[in-house]
């Protein structure tokens, strides 16, 4: 299965490559591999040849990270535990925040829904996603305040959120899932947000998905920054719970 790949065309790249699935541990039922990439000193002990190994030290624990320098590769293995929030952000608070919305879109108020649905891809890590009718609409969104959430399911709470939204295109004709993203925190906009796109595609595909099928998206994000990044996420369903991702090489018995 691919994993994640992000390309930012005015910055450090991000590239990927096939990687394994194997049984570790249950998890829920659908399988995503997100891969990053992030770039060393030149002289740093780890290089060695043409492989650089470093590791990631995030909330979640140490991140192994493997980059192919003369094929411009890197694999990781994300953690992720994707959550659906019972909690709703209501399209009121939303136009709050992006009175824009209420004169983009071909519909009225951008054919926002009543309530857009709030996922965290891992503790710590949420985000509104705002499905939008158009790229029209997707224009006008702007850098606000922050998003703050009084109260999240028990066990998931934290003071502030992302929003990320997305418009579908059209699919490709080898069955590719295609997006059109912006991704906005208070009063910053990022580029490239590897984990809402991994955030948004399993919802998406934990909605339509059906088991042991391969969902392939391709995000577009940072149009509106003048940095456009192509994120391709693999989304593979499982079978059974007792799934997980791992490296290449710690799948080889």
């Amino acid at each position: 299965m691919n994993a994640e790949n992000i390309r930012d065309t005015n910055g450090p790249s991000t590239f990927t490559q096939p990687i394994r699935s194997c049984p570790l541990q249950a998890i829920p039922p659908s399988v995503l591999h997100v891969m990053f990439f992030q770039k060393l000193p030149s002289r740093s002990p780890m290089w060695v040849k043409d492989i650089v190994h470093a590791k990631f030290n995030v909330k979640t624990g140490k991140i192994d990270l493997r980059y192919v320098i003369s094929e411009k590769v890197a694999k990781a293995a994300i953690p992720h535990d994707i959550h659906i929030h019972k909690k709703k952000y209501s399209r009121e608070s939303l136009l709050g925040l992006q009175p824009g919305l209420n004169k983009a879109g071909r519909s009225g108020v951008s054919g926002l829904k009543v309530e857009s649905d709030l996922v965290s891809i891992v503790k710590g890590m949420t985000f509104v996603l705002v499905e939008l009718e158009d790229e029209n609409a997707l224009r006008v969104v702007s850098t606000t305040s922050s998003v703050v959430i009084a109260e999240l399911d028990q066990g998931w709470n934290q003071p502030s959120v992302g929003t990320y939204f997305y418009v579908r295109l059209a699919d490709s004709e080898n069955g590719t899932l295609n997006l059109r993203t912006r991704m906005i925190e208070g009063l910053l906009e990022d580029p490239a947000t590897g984990s809402a796109a991994s955030a948004v595609t399993r919802y998406l595909s934990l909605k339509q998905g059906k088991p042991n099928q391969t969902l392939k998206f391709a995000v577009i994000q940072g149009v509106e920054t003048g940095r456009r990044s192509n994120i391709g996420v693999e989304v593979g369903m499982a079978i059974v719970s007792a799934l997980s991702t791992c490296l290449e090489e710690l799948c080889k018995s």
